[in-house]
């Protein structure tokens, strides 16, 4: 199948370059870059999910696009060296590029990721290049692409929402070299527009909906198809009107994101603020902030900055790192904060300080005060049941003290790629909760890929009686009878009583960050961190420490400590002491 390129020129888009007003994204809005990584970049290594590609190149172009695949090749500079943006470089599995995209296997065989040629193919390291004024080395990585990767053939075609993604670098990035006074030649520009827009197109025609069920992606197709239609100076009525549906419909009520992830909830923070950032001077906006939407935005706000910690964004359901415009800025979530905060006119929230914060709709609690930042769990599986980015988590928690993470989710590791892995690392053996031997809160059907984003059904039915205070009282009913937390929550020091009368056997798992990995040590019945955090328990229990993989970032496992307390009987009684001063800054 022939590519439907050249239908339209510069001069018929815009009106030639006089009519090209770029508006949409500002080179203010982006941190520093180091040269180091700069330089990586334009040697063609780049670092998704914290590994750095090779240089693999293979490529066959099917034989309909060869044609023009060779003239935007013959429009790259003579040094530049091509991209191979089919392959996982990990696994060295290789994509086909003349591959039809709705023939791409998501997961071929084990260990082939296909998240790591799509994380490349979202080019969103170009934004970097324009900061910088790199124009030479965007100009030849667009034809680059264009020319490898024919509309519709190959993996970069596989999944709209990351087609939206680059589409949208592209824009930020075009849109800040010409801040910067750096123009580029007709040719290049005819080439480059009609690639967006065959992008916007391919968008328009595999939107992600499945059988009613949307979620992230959908929304990102959204975002995207707004952006673009605002680039092109097109209609974008229609598309604000389904976002502001899906504000209502993706964030709940008490403004955490439908998907029962954190990481998840940031991600589409990023994606509605982006958007609110380039419909800001809009008129049109005035669509999108009708009095329920407006209503919402501030509930998302609410439960944004509560659910910030100063040691970063917790891990509480899957975590891949995805954002949907790269500002290379340390806290990027913090800084889309400031932005909804300003853009609502609105002051900061008590944050909890306290007193616990309830967002019973997501299923979080929240506990702040000087020495500590608690979060708790407990509630939907999310995505309407599908529970498609949640883990077994229930009455799980997490803890940060002195701006560090202490007690933490052992993180997501993998997807599609090693579906065991996958499995694992959502289990319920990975959280900080009670475990029953051999039982799982909630069950998948299988290791398979279509299991993956799926739970069976949601058994566990965690509920919480009580969040007021300083007290939280939840209970689940995963194992056939009820399980039972109860923390006490105080300026320095937090109770703990757990409950379950199941006759096998239990114990309750607390992962502990690695960076503490050298300096724990256990006296008697107590747990000693860094000399500034200490887990005593009620009776004289046998205290294990035992090595678990945590995975702070997709793709990357390390070998961390737990603690595992084996129960006697039905009930556990524990407390942890958190000193108010600075820790012991020796950890490794």
């Amino acid at each position: 199948m022939a590519r439907d390129l050249e239908q339209s020129s510069y001069e018929d888009i815009f009106g030639g370059e006089k009519g090209f007003k770029p508006a949409l994204f500002h080179k203010d809005n982006f941190g520093e870059v180091a040269q180091c990584e700069l330089d990586r970049i334009q040697r063609h290594r780049f670092v998704l999910f914290s590994s750095e590609s090779k240089k693999l190149i293979n490529y066959q172009i099917n034989k309909s696009n060869q044609e023009y695949s060779k003239k935007v090749v013959s429009m790259i500079a003579a040094d530049y060296e091509m991209i191979d943006w089919q392959i996982d470089f990990r696994s060295g599995f290789r994509w086909e590029e003349s591959e039809w995209y709705k023939n791409i296997k998501i997961a071929p065989k084990e260990g082939a990721d296909i998240k790591y040629p799509w994380e490349l193919g979202r080019m969103q390291h170009l934004p970097l290049l324009a900061v910088n004024g790199l124009s030479s080395e965007f100009e030849n990585q667009i034809l680059d692409f264009i020319a490898m990767n024919p509309p519709r053939f190959g993996v970069q075609w596989k999944c709209a929402m990351d087609v939206g993604i680059r589409a949208v670098s592209w824009c930020v990035s075009y849109d800040i070299f010409m801040q910067k006074g750096i123009k580029f030649e007709v040719s290049f520009n005819n080439i480059f527009f009609n690639s967006l827009l065959l992008h916007k197109k391919h968008i328009e025609q595999n939107i992600e909906w499945s059988g009613g069920a949307r979620g992230n992606h959908y929304f990102a197709n959204i975002c995207s198809l707004i952006i673009l239609s605002k680039y092109f100076k097109q209609d974008t009525s229609k598309w604000i009107k389904i976002l502001e549906q899906e504000v209502l419909y993706q964030f709940n009520p008490d403004g955490g994101n439908f998907e029962a992830s954190l990481p998840y909830h940031f991600f589409a923070l990023d994606m509605l603020v982006t958007t609110l950032r380039v419909l800001e001077s809009d008129s049109d906006l005035d669509i999108l902030l009708n009095k329920n939407v407006k209503s919402r935005l501030g509930n998302i706000l609410e439960f944004s900055e509560s659910c910030h910690f100063s040691s970063g964004i917790p891990q509480i359901g899957d975590n891949d790192g995805g954002v949907y415009v790269n500002l290379s800025r340390e806290d990027q979530s913090l800084f889309n904060i400031i932005f909804l905060k300003n853009f609502l006119g609105q002051n900061s929230f008590n944050n909890n300080q306290n007193e616990v914060g309830s967002f019973p709709d997501f299923g979080i609690y929240i506990f702040k005060t000087e020495c500590y930042q608690f979060a708790f769990r407990c509630g939907s599986v999310g995505q309407k049941g599908k529970g498609g980015h949640s883990h077994n988590d229930q009455l799980s928690f997490v803890l940060s003290s002195n701006e560090e993470e202490i007690f933490v989710d052992a993180g997501t590791y993998n997807y599609t790629g090693l579906p065991k892995e996958r499995n694992h690392f959502r289990s319920t053996k990975q959280h900080n909760t009670l475990i029953v031997s051999g039982l799982e809160q909630n069950d998948w059907d299988s290791d398979s890929i279509d299991d993956l984003f799926w739970i069976r059904k949601d058994k566990a039915k965690a509920k919480v009686e009580k969040a007021a205070g300083n007290s939280i009282l939840a209970n689940h009913y995963a194992y056939g009878v009820k399980c039972q937390r109860e923390v006490k929550l105080f300026p320095s020091e937090i109770l703990f009583s757990e409950k379950c009368e199941i006759a096998q056997k239990k114990y309750v798992h607390l992962h502990i960050h690695p960076k503490f990995n050298k300096l724990i040590k256990v006296v008697s019945n107590k747990v000693i961190i860094n000399n500034m955090l200490e887990i005593e328990f009620s009776k004289d229990y046998a205290i294990e420490i035992e090595n678990y993989f945590y995975s702070k970032t997709y793709g990357k496992k390390e070998i961390a400590k737990r603690i595992k307390i084996n129960l006697r009987g039905n009930k556990l009684k524990w407390k942890i002491n958190i000193s108010n001063s600075k820790a012991n800054n020796n950890a490794d």
